[in-house]
Formats: C-alpha cells, sequence, structure tokens
C-alpha cells in the first residue's frame, strides 16, 4: 500500500506510573489493521519500570518523550501533539486500549472530511479485560454540536478521539490549568465546537475504556463540573441552563432514591421531569411514582 495516499496519525499517550497497564495499550496500537502511524509516549518520569517497558517495544515508530509532572495530563498531551508529525491525533490513556480495526475505521471517516472524529468503547472495570455489556454513552451530536455537548452530557470519550491537529491547534489545545482536572477534554470538545461542526461519530466499539477510582469522581461533581465550566455556561439562556443542571440533579436524586431517602429524592426528581433529556424524564417518572407509593401518598 502505498502510505504517502493515506492519512499519517500521531497517537498520543500520556503516562505516569502504569508499567503494568501500558504494555495492553501500545500491542493494541501495533496490531491494527491500518498502519500508517507514529506513537508518542509523554512520561512524567515515572519511578515503575515504565520507561523499560517502553523500550522493550522495538518499533521505530514508537518514541517516548519525558515530561515533569505537573499534576496536569492535559500538558502531557499538548507535550505530545506539539512533537507530533502527523495531520491527524488520537488520543489513547495509557490503561486503555483500541481494537485492530479503530484506525482502519477512522481512515475511512477521514474520506468525508470531518474534523473531529469519535466513536464508542467498551467498559472493563479495575484490572479485568473482560469485556462487558457496558460501553460509554456516544451519539451523533446534533446541531448546534456546543448546545447539545453542553446541555446533553459529554458523549465524547477521549479515547475515542481523532482530529485534525489545525483544529486542536486552532483552540489552543487542552487547557492546562488545575481548575480543569479530570474535564480538561470535555473543554476542549466544547471549545472546538465553538469553531467547527464537523464532528464525525462512529456508532461502532471500537476500544476499550478502564473504569477506576482514579478517572471517576470529579467528572460527575455537579458543583465542580460547573465551575470548571463556567465561560461555556453564560452561553446559555435560561431554559438551558435547567437542561444542563437536569443531568447532574437526576444523578444526585438517583442516588438518593437508591439510598432510600425518598423525601430528598422527590423535588430533584420533579425538576429532571420538567427539564430534563427524555430517557431520564421517564425514569426519574417512573422513580418518582415509586417514591410516591412507598412514602403512602399514592395507595398501594
Amino acid at each position: 500500500m502505498d502510505t504517502s495516499l493515506i492519512p499519517f496519525i500521531s497517537i498520543i499517550v500520556p503516562t505516569y506510573n502504569r508499567a503494568d497497564l501500558i504494555p495492553k495499550a501500545i500491542q493494541s496500537v501495533l496490531d491494527q489493521t491500518y498502519q500508517n502511524w507514529e506513537l508518542i509516549i509523554v512520561d512524567n518520569f515515572s519511578d515503575d519500570d515504565t520507561k523499560g517497558v517502553i523500550e522493550s517495544f522495538a518499533d521505530h515508530r514508537i518514541s517516548m518523550l519525558q515530561l515533569p509532572r505537573t499534576g496536569s495530563v492535559a500538558a502531557s498531551r499538548n507535550f505530545g501533539v506539539l512533537h507530533s508529525k502527523g495531520e491527524w491525533i488520537a488520543f489513547l490513556d495509557s490503561d486503555d486500549w483500541w481494537f485492530p480495526e479503530k484506525l482502519s475505521m477512522v481512515s475511512k471517516a477521514i474520506q468525508n472530511e470531518p474534523d473531529l472524529i469519535y466513536h464508542e468503547l467498551q467498559i472493563v472495570s479495575g484490572q479485568d479485560d473482560k469485556k462487558s455489556k457496558m460501553k460509554t454513552k456516544s451519539r451523533k451530536l446534533k446541531s448546534p454540536i456546543f448546545f447539545d455537548l453542553l446541555q446533553n452530557g459529554n458523549d465524547i470519550a477521549l479515547s475515542s478521539v481523532t482530529l485534525r491537529k489545525s483544529t486542536f491547534a486552532k483552540v489552543g489545545g487542552m487547557n492546562e490549568s488545575p481548575t480543569f482536572f479530570a474535564v480538561e477534554d470535555y473543554d476542549t470538545w466544547l471549545r472546538i465546537a465553538k469553531v467547527t461542526e464537523r464532528f464525525a461519530h462512529i456508532p461502532r466499539v471500537l476500544g476499550a475504556y478502564r473504569l477506576h477510582d482514579g478517572n471517576i469522581g470529579k467528572i460527575n461533581n455537579f458543583s465542580y463540573l460547573s465551575s470548571a465550566l463556567k465561560g461555556h455556561l453564560k452561553d446559555l439562556n435560561n431554559g438551558q441552563l435547567r437542561r444542563y443542571e437536569s443531568l447532574y440533579i437526576y444523578q444526585i436524586a438517583r442516588n438518593n432514591y437508591k439510598n432510600k431517602q425518598y423525601r430528598e429524592s422527590t423535588k430533584d426528581l420533579l425538576f429532571v421531569l420538567r427539564f430534563g433529556r427524555f430517557k431520564y424524564m421517564i425514569k426519574s417518572a417512573i422513580m418518582l411514582f415509586n417514591n410516591f407509593i412507598l412514602r403512602g401518598i399514592i395507595p398501594k
């Protein structure tokens, strides 16, 4: 195959003390059916054997950069992109991995000239590599994409994203401020959505996302997220803001319901029933009905 006729993709993998997990990520890149790529691993001077593990993969397309740890994984991604050669950038976290046809499917999507491509990922818990029935929520975003993403939640998993390097540069890369820790990717997609509507969704599971304590928490913390995204929230009118709030109020209401705090969940469920996405309205209505029965408001 004449590789000069197909896109060259630079894959950016930030890592720190992941000697046990990164081999699977690296091997998943080597196993790709599409082979016109470079893999840039940005290591934050790990004090385990991460460096040795990376060097054990003898492939000229793999390079390792080292960057002092700042607490911002965005800095590592920006650093990797800065040293990349590709017109296209693909992000992969060192605890995730791709399925063999991932880049091949992406290269086909590139033919339609999008600016950002994303797809679904299988969710895997902890160290268990077995596939589950769960996957990252992913959907085709509707125009205007900025408002869809902000009101309906981030449906773009970072390890699924491939985007034009020029588009990434246009928005100044990822924000390295501690304010955006754990939501720097969401903020980046929102800023990109302000400069282009060319988002392409591949409705297939093309990789795996490892769920563990290190990658959850602040993402679902309503006050933290709202503070980080306040620059975007100012663009919403009151109705749009209520829609945004309903995503996280639903999570609070559901947790209260599961913990049998039925009275506390009632007000929040009513809020979601009024302002939320349709699927959450239905779920809220069911919980609210059961709530009223359990509280004796509706007789059994």
